[in-house]
């Protein structure tokens, strides 16, 4: 039963990260600003968002794939481990980043209270979290 809910968890996480970042994305596509009059952080040139969205809409896929298999939940809940922990390295980043920036500039109002790169991060960690518990739970039966 434990391997089930962790999926599922899994599944309604990173829907809900690739959701929110594709929200971002489209508001960027569309007002050519980045949504909740918030800095664009970029990584190579690449606006951060769309990485953050590549990378939870593929833990997405992974997390339905062991939803609708048997097999290979060990392989499946350490890939996303992996993804999650590289997702809180980069949103580690950009969050240490905007802090910085809002002390230095504390005119800055965030829509959402804080930036949204600690939001990515949560979702990260709490995936991350989630991971080790679908990892753990494929030692014991459903």
């Amino acid at each position: 039963m434990k391997l089930v809910k962790n999926v599922k968890y899994s599944i309604v996480l990173t829907l809900a990260g690739t959701i929110f970042t594709a929200y971002l994305i489209a508001v960027k596509i569309i007002s050519r600003n980045c949504a909740f009059n918030e800095p664009c952080p970029e990584i190579l040139g690449i606006t951060a968002c769309y990485l953050s969205f590549a990378t939870f809409i593929v833990m997405f896929i992974i997390a339905s794939i062991g939803s609708f298999t048997n097999k290979y939940h060990k392989q499946l809940s350490l890939a996303n481990m992996i993804i999650s922990g590289l997702g809180i390295i980069f949103s580690s980043h950009f969050t240490i980043m905007e802090i910085e920036q809002f002390f230095k500039h504390e005119s800055i109002a965030y829509t959402l209270l804080i930036p949204t790169c600690i939001y990515g991060l949560i979702f990260y960690v709490t995936i991350f979290i989630i991971s080790i518990n679908w990892w753990r739970s494929t030692d014991r039966k459903c």
